[in-house]
């Protein structure tokens, strides 16, 4: 078992190999082609042995079954007809006894109607001869009853009776059986019938189950080897976009690659990361000697062609005039250290005025969030809590200081009761007042809570006097670090444009092969739905034969007991007549017995519509089920079932590599992201930079602001001793 795992291992590593060497579009296109002609296949097969059923079914239900139920009509007219004679022979009124004729002619047109199209239906010899035999009995029968019936109408009862018992009952019980026989013929060829359709069904079964599996096997096979050959390589070059993005560029490459186009990308994505690592290192080198302060040390374009040597040509340009221009602000910077906003720094030439722009730029922002603080501060102070800051002015930080204040105000705005009266009072500085009356549940907690929120606020006006003395000094080495974090992100963005179009290029790659295995995975659909349907046709095939079998099981019992009445109806007829002979006119036996006669004829009447229900829902009996060959319906729901594995196992595919162009491109908007954010991020930092000169004098601005807030001399005292 060993060996045979490591020899179906090695089989599978070299198939890939060689499929490797194919295009992604060309292994698509033959998997699934492959597929679809297996499932054609099976589809066929399906077709062709429904096809089968369904002609044998047509035999039994629309052939046999009507044959027999001409057959049992035929029986029942001949029954009829001895009836309406039995009937006419005792009837003593003559309109009666026309009556009785005319629907005695009426019963052999119906006869002759049922036998004209039972006729065509009969071609087995051994039913022909049947039928000939009882079309020669009845022929027959109808002139014996013809006889008894010119005896009735002229007035010779007994004569009739005797006539009917001797010559017409021997010729109907002929007919009788021959019919029979005919009728049980019908039943034991629907037997066979059914035994053979559940012959052909098993095997039928059999072998679509076999096909079913050998699509599966190939399917999974086919699957497997397309989606490691196309997701191992994928999986190496996002490794690869990963440790770019997270600036590991000295992770370790591949040697080799396929010919395909992942394998293309791999090689693109290592020349690029090479590339970088060769870049890095002379910026490197020359961060380096500057942080050692030979800042006359620039970096070798000789090395970089194409952009990268514009990068590096750039960046030595760059680092030259920022450090031309870092004399310039560092005087600068010391006034803004010291809170001294009214130095400005003087316009520079070119591009470099963005730096004094910036700075101009950072301290009209810093200028505007505090009036914009003021005004709501203002506001709060009137009383007027419905005023909101205009964040959408600012960004970043300054955009939260206000929405910040903004959302505080609304807060407050709801507030009710004592609460909007504390309230007030804070935003008129008086910290002094405190929520005295009594609440309960939640009003408890919120008088609560604003209590605590008043004590807080105590804390924080003279955490901020405090803490306004230490923004001189932090200020002052922010200003420094953002200058040198500036130019790197700079030279960083650069990098990231190039990482963005190579990632444009896979993207395209890959939501080719996605859409590919959505088509693949609508066509599995199809089939599976095919197969759906042949399985039902095969049910309903099977339900209408076991449903006429029953039908006519029923039929023959009823008929029997037909007989039986029948026979008895003759014996009491002969003895009416008889008693009607010896009695004369005052006979009174005679009423007795046509009584009975006539409670059997109901009987039989009785008998007959009770076969003719049966036979109007024979059909509606279809939907019952033939449990024999109930295999059949197992056997379809079985292929169903794997087509819908093999369309799961297509559509797994399909998410598969939709899944690849998601994340790819979650990559490419994230290396654009980071472009995007490194040059806000450079801007910013610029900015900062000239924001935390200003920031000491806001810091006493600030201070100013925070005076206005009035404390009692026994919460200071209580205040200090809790920050001690």
């Amino acid at each position: 078992m060993i060996k045979l795992d490591l020899l179906l291992r090695r089989r599978l590593q070299d198939a890939q190999r060689r499929l490797a060497q194919w295009r992604i579009g060309v292994r698509l296109r033959a998997a699934f082609a492959g597929l679809l002609l297996v499932t054609g296949a099976l589809v066929a097969l399906c077709l062709y042995s429904m096809n089968t059923i369904e002609q044998q079914m047509s035999d039994i239900v629309v052939r046999n079954n009507h044959k027999t139920e001409l057959l049992h009509h035929l029986r029942s007219v001949m029954l009829s007809q001895s009836v309406t004679v039995r009937d006419l022979i005792l009837e003593t009124i003559d309109e009666q006894k026309q009556q009785h004729a005319a629907t005695l002619g009426e019963q052999r047109a119906a006869y002759r109607r049922y036998g004209d199209e039972v006729t065509p239906l009969l071609v087995d010899p051994e039913e022909q001869a049947l039928y000939a035999q009882a079309t020669s009995a009845m022929a027959g029968v109808d002139q014996a009853l013809d006889k008894a019936v010119t005896l009735a109408l002229d007035g010779q009862a007994a004569a009739a009776v005797v006539f009917v018992n001797r010559r017409a009952g021997p010729l109907q019980r002929q007919v009788l059986d021959a019919l029979d026989t005919m009728i049980d013929m019908q039943q034991k060829l629907n037997q066979l019938t059914l035994l053979d359709v559940g012959h052909q069904t098993a095997a039928a079964g059999r072998v679509t189950v076999a096909l079913a599996l050998v699509l599966f096997g190939l399917g999974w096979v086919v699957a497997l080897l397309i989606t490691r050959s196309i997701t191992d390589p994928l999986a190496v070059a996002a490794r690869m976009a990963a440790n770019i993005a997270r600036g590991e560029l000295d992770a370790q490459t591949l040697q080799t690659f396929d010919r395909d186009e992942v394998g293309d990308l791999l090689r693109s994505m290592t020349d690029m990361q090479q590339m970088l690592v060769r870049f890095v290192e002379s910026q490197t080198e020359m961060a380096q000697a500057h942080a050692e302060g030979r800042i006359s040390q620039r970096m070798v374009v000789t090395p970089f062609a194409g952009v990268y040597r514009d990068m590096a040509t750039s960046i030595n340009e760059l680092a030259a005039s920022h450090i031309a221009v870092q004399q310039k602000c560092v005087a600068i910077m010391g006034h803004y250290a010291r809170g001294d906003l009214s130095h400005e720094m003087e316009v520079l030439p070119g591009e470099q005025s963005a730096l004094s722009d910036t700075m101009s730029q950072v301290r009209s922002k810093l200028q505007a969030v505090n009036a914009e603080l003021l005004r709501l501060v203002q506001q709060a102070a009137a009383g007027d809590f419905s005023a909101r800051g205009e964040a959408a002015r600012f960004e970043y930080d300054f955009r939260q200081m206000i929405e910040g204040l903004s959302r505080l105000m609304a807060i407050a705005e709801q507030g009710l009761g004592d609460v909007g009266t504390l309230l007030a009072e804070i935003a008129r500085g008086n910290l002094t007042e405190t929520i005295q009356s009594e609440a309960s549940g939640t009003f408890a907690r919120l008088n609560d809570d604003a209590n605590t929120t008043v004590q807080q606020l105590r804390q924080i006006v003279f955490g901020i006097r405090e803490a306004t003395e230490s923004i001189h000094v932090a200020s002052q080495e922010i200003a420094s670090g953002n200058t040198d974090l500036s130019s790197r992100y700079e030279r960083q963005t650069a990098a990231l444009e190039s990482a963005a179009r190579n990632m444009g290029t896979l993207i395209d790659t890959v939501r080719g092969n996605a859409s590919q295995a959505a088509q693949a995975r609508e066509l599995v659909g199809g089939a599976a739905q095919l197969a759906m349907r042949g399985g039902e046709v095969v049910g309903q095939a099977v339900n209408s034969m076991q449903a006429a079998t029953q039908a006519m099981t029923r039929i023959g019992d009823i008929v029997s007991l037909i007989d039986g009445i029948a026979f008895q109806t003759n014996i009491l007829a002969l003895n009416a007549a008889v008693e009607a002979a010896r009695a004369g006119e005052a006979g009174r036996g005679f009423a007795v017995v046509a009584a009975e006669v006539r409670a059997l004829a109901h009987r039989c009447a009785g008998s007959a519509r009770e076969i003719k229900d049966l036979i109007g829902h024979s059909h509606a009996a279809v939907d019952t089920g033939a449990r024999q060959v109930g295999t059949a319906g197992d056997t379809m729901t079985e292929i169903v079932a794997s087509v819908q594995r093999i369309a799961q196992i297509i559509s797994g595919i399909s998410e598969a590599s939709q899944r690849q162009t998601d994340d790819i491109e979650q990559v490419n908007g994230a290396i654009a992201l980071m472009e995007r954010d490194m040059q806000q991020n450079a801007a910013l930092v610029e900015q900062t930079a000239s924001a935390t000169l200003s920031m000491a004098d806001q810091a006493r601005n600030l201070s100013d602001l925070v005076a206005v807030f009035r404390i009692d001399d026994a919460d200071q005292t209580v205040i200090t001793a809790q920050a001690a």
